[in-house]
């Protein structure tokens, strides 16, 4: 990830990551020098996200055991209204400002002023339109929920907007422990909140309770204070960019969210309880990894737009260790989703597993594009990321309505999975062409490990056939193990006898963590 990508003709992709002098983000004279700064954003990223994700998964664990799947399908629409809200009246505000090279000071206050504005009329909206929602839904339980969570959009819009100069200024530790904050609130008011109410409404505080611990850590952790200030120049001038971002925003929605719109309509509330939790595990590895290193990527890449060498460099280091880590996640993801599903949720989150195994493919391939998205932005391309995700919508639709009239929720997540892996090829397609790279430079970083991983898959799937007919704590242990030799054995098989040195580039990692340091 670290070193100087370079192709089979010109060296082998050893050589890209053994040199400590690229590792450190020493480049040539009068290059910004950036690799630095995002290597510690990154693990600053890496370190806060993993706790974040412990929280959360021990926090689901928890809830998962003493709530319903119907519980977490109430909370679904909750999510979903709150999302929909949010996407179709995204100003992209926030992207434009990090983007922007120029000094942003004077347009925080109008951009700050017309996001309050907006998070009251969504309240006021939300509030109205409540019992309406729950009767699209045929949850009419679902309407006081809407209603009362509607209160973290004006939270979100009285949020300090100084906290966007962590991301301009890369000081990733500062902006990953404000972000730390809201889970830890909502970690304990959940879980507390579910030991005495037992119902959905322990969910509802938890969000409730992050958004706000949110807003008000935010005038805490910077000195800038908004003032309200409608200064419509400055408006229309972030909007130019933001417009994009809005675009995205809403097909974004349509891809993640379309598909819950229609569970929850056409199969109930339980349905997409269950379908809602085989999404989010089957997406938290890769995912959140790659999106990770998006946040980080964006502002550092945003810094060296118009050095093309550079961002190039960046870019394949990047994508190369984000694919490797990546792809071995969702293999193990794959191979113990059974483990996942009954140890760890209870026997009710078993119709779950066939699920996940099949949405881990869509949220690496989410992770990849996620990569590649942080790439277009940077280089004032956001109508590019726009255009391929209108795309991935088109066979979302097609796909879906068939193959769930077929097979139910399964067939839903095979229209989900089937509508990202053409995208996936144009997305690699259109980085190819901006950063003017050959067609081995942008797929190598993912063949390799997605053979790996297919041999790591298929030795767990035969010990699981020949000695674990029903997954439990001794076959979770005992696969676990199997997947992690078979990876490390051919690992070293790629090491020894192709291009692909896993280990050099780990050991630069490691060793360029110590630099930054």
């Amino acid at each position: 990830m670290w070193g100087e990508h370079i192709g089979p003709s010109e060296g082998t992709l050893s050589e890209a990551t053994s040199g400590d002098d690229h590792i450190s983000g020493i480049g040539p004279p009068g290059r910004p020098r950036v690799d630095g700064k995002m290597l510690l954003g990154t693990i600053w990223s890496f370190g806060i996200n993993s706790l974040q994700q412990i929280l959360v998964l021990t926090r689901l664990v928890i809830l998962a055991r003493l709530l319903l799947p119907s519980d977490f399908g109430i909370l679904d629409i909750a999510i979903l209204t709150l999302y929909a809200l949010d996407v179709f009246s995204q100003t992209g505000f926030q992207q434009a400002l990090v983007h922007k090279k120029a000094d942003i000071t004077s347009d925080l206050d109008a951009a700050w002023t017309l996001l309050v504005a907006r998070g009251c009329i969504l309240f006021i909206i939300l509030f109205l339109f409540a019992p309406f929602i729950a009767d699209f839904f045929a949850t009419p339980e679902a309407a006081p929920v809407l209603q009362v969570v509607g209160i973290t959009l004006i939270f979100q819009g009285f949020t300090n907007l100084g906290t966007i100069f962590f991301l301009k200024d890369l000081d990733f530790r500062r902006q990953y422990l404000f972000k730390l904050s809201g889970v830890l609130a909502e970690f304990v008011v959940s879980i507390t909140a579910v030991l005495v109410l037992h119902n959905v409404w322990a969910l509802i505080f938890g969000i409730i309770a992050k958004d706000l611990t949110l807003m008000i850590v935010s005038y805490l952790v910077h000195p800038y204070r908004p003032r309200f200030n409608f200064d419509l120049g400055k408006v229309l001038g972030l909007s130019k960019y933001g417009i994009w971002i809005m675009a995205s925003s809403v097909l974004v929605f349509l891809l993640i969210q379309g598909d819950d719109i229609i569970v929850g309509k056409v199969l109930g509330i339980t349905a997409l309880g269950l379908y809602q939790m085989a999404y989010g595990l089957s997406s938290t590895p890769s995912t959140e990894i790659s999106q990770i290193i998006s946040q980080v990527a964006f502002p550092v890449y945003s810094k060296i737009q118009d050095d093309l060498v550079q961002l190039k460099a960046l870019f394949l280091r990047t994508l190369e260790l984000t694919a490797l880590i990546s792809f071995v996640l969702t293999g193990l993801l794959v191979s113990l989703s059974p483990e996942i599903a009954i140890v760890f949720l209870g026997s009710n989150w078993a119709p779950i597993i066939p699920l996940v195994q099949i949405l881990a493919w869509w949220g690496l391939v989410r992770g990849l594009e996620e990569t590649s998205a942080a790439l277009f932005m940077a280089v004032g391309k956001p109508r590019l990321h726009s255009i391929l995700q209108f795309i991935q919508v088109i066979l979302l639709f097609t796909l879906i309505f068939p193959l769930m009239d077929n097979y139910g929720l399964v067939g839903v997540s095979l229209a989900v999975a089937f509508s990202c892996f053409p995208v996936l090829f144009l997305f690699i397609n259109s980085v190819k062409n901006i950063l003017a790279i050959r067609v081995w430079e942008a797929y190598a970083p993912l063949i390799y490990p997605l053979t790996l991983i297919i041999c790591s898959i298929s030795s767990t799937a035969m010990v699981r056939t020949m000695l674990f007919p029903a997954p439990d704590l001794l076959s979770l242990f005992i696969l676990l193990g199997i997947y992690a030799l078979v990876t490390l054995l051919v690992i070293n098989v790629f090491d020894r006898y192709t291009p692909y040195k896993a280990v050099s580039m780990v050991k630069g990692f490691v060793s360029s963590r110590r630099k930054a340091f």
